[in-house]
C-alpha cells in the first residue's frame, strides 16, 4: 500500500482505445493545470498519484462497462447528467480565475505544507495498517488454510460453494479463526497507547498548517485580492438589485 510513484500525467496512448474521449479531455485538463502548478513550485504529487491511479484503473472500468452492454461510455454518462467536457471547462476556467491568487507566496507555502502533511499522514496510517496486518498474519493464514486457499492448486481441496459442498466444519473453523483475529486485534494490538501514538504522529504533521494559515491571513497581497473580490461582488449585487427594480417598474406599467 505504498503511494504510487510519479509518472508523467499526459498518457493519452496508455488506453487510447479503451477510454472515452470526454474522460480523456477531462484528464488532459487536469494534467495541464497540474503541470502549470508544478512549474510555479507547487507540490502536485497527490494530484499525479490520483490521475495515475485513474489511468491504471480505466481499462478495467471500460471493459466492465462493455461487459454490461455499454458500448459508448460518453453517451451513458450524458444520460446520467454527467459531462466530463463541462467538468474540464470548469477546471480550466476556475484555474484561470484564481491564477492571480496562486502568485501569492503565502498561498504556495500553505499549499505545499498541506500537501506534505497529507502525504506524511498517509504514510503514518499506511505503516500502521501494514504493521497491523503483519501482526494478524498468523491468524489470517489459519483462515485461508481452513478454506483450502493456501494449498497448491494440484492438491487443493475442492470446495464448490454453488453446490453447497463447503462443509459446516469448514465454515465453523473459518469463523473461529476470524474470532481469533478480531480478539487479538482489539484486545492485544489496538491498545490505547498505540492509537494515541498514531494520533499524535498525525497531528504533529498537521500542526504546521496553522502557522501557514496565519501567514496567509496577514498577507497584504491576499487581503488586497480579497478586498477586490468582495468589492466586485458588491457591485454585481447592486447592479442586480437595480435591474430588478427597473423590471418591477416596467411590469407595473
Amino acid at each position: 500500500m505504498k503511494l504510487i510513484k510519479f509518472i508523467p500525467l499526459i498518457s493519452t496512448a496508455a488506453y487510447a482505445n479503451e477510454c472515452s474521449c470526454n474522460i480523456q479531455a477531462m484528464q488532459n485538463s487536469v494534467a495541464t493545470v497540474s503541470n502549470d502548478l508544478s512549474s510555479r513550485g507547487f507540490d502536485v504529487g497527490p494530484i499525479n498519484d490520483m490521475m495515475n491511479a485513474m489511468d491504471e484503473a480505466m481499462p478495467m472500468i471500460m471493459a466492465e462497462l462493455k461487459s454490461q452492454g455499454i458500448e459508448e461510455p460518453d453517451e451513458f454518462m450524458a444520460e446520467l447528467g454527467l459531462s466530463p467536457t463541462d467538468i474540464a471547462t470548469m477546471i480550466e476556467e476556475t484555474y484561470t480565475e484564481f491564477s492571480e491568487i496562486l502568485e501569492i507566496k503565502e498561498v504556495k507555502n500553505l499549499w505545499n505544507t498541506g500537501m506534505k502533511a497529507g502525504k506524511n499522514s498517509f504514510d503514518i496510517v499506511d505503516a500502521a495498517v501494514e504493521k497491523g496486518v503483519d501482526a494478524m498474519q498468523p491468524e489470517f493464514d489459519q483462515i485461508f488454510s481452513s478454506m483450502g486457499w493456501l494449498e497448491k492448486s494440484d492438491s487443493r481441496k475442492k470446495r464448490d460453494t454453488t453446490d453447497s459442498k463447503v462443509s459446516a466444519e469448514d465454515v465453523e473453523n473459518m469463523v473461529r479463526n476470524l474470532h481469533k483475529v478480531l480478539t487479538k486485534l482489539f484486545n492485544e494490538y489496538l491498545t490505547g497507547d498505540l492509537i494515541q501514538g498514531y494520533a499524535e504522529d498525525v497531528m504533529s504533521q498537521v500542526v504546521p498548517i496553522g502557522g501557514k494559515i496565519d501567514d496567509l491571513i496577514s498577507s497584504p497581497d491576499f487581503s488586497k485580492i480579497l478586498g477586490e473580490m468582495f468589492s466586485g461582488e458588491e457591485e454585481s449585487r447592486k447592479k442586480r438589485a437595480t435591474e430588478i427594480e427597473e423590471y418591477e417598474k416596467y411590469r407595473m406599467i
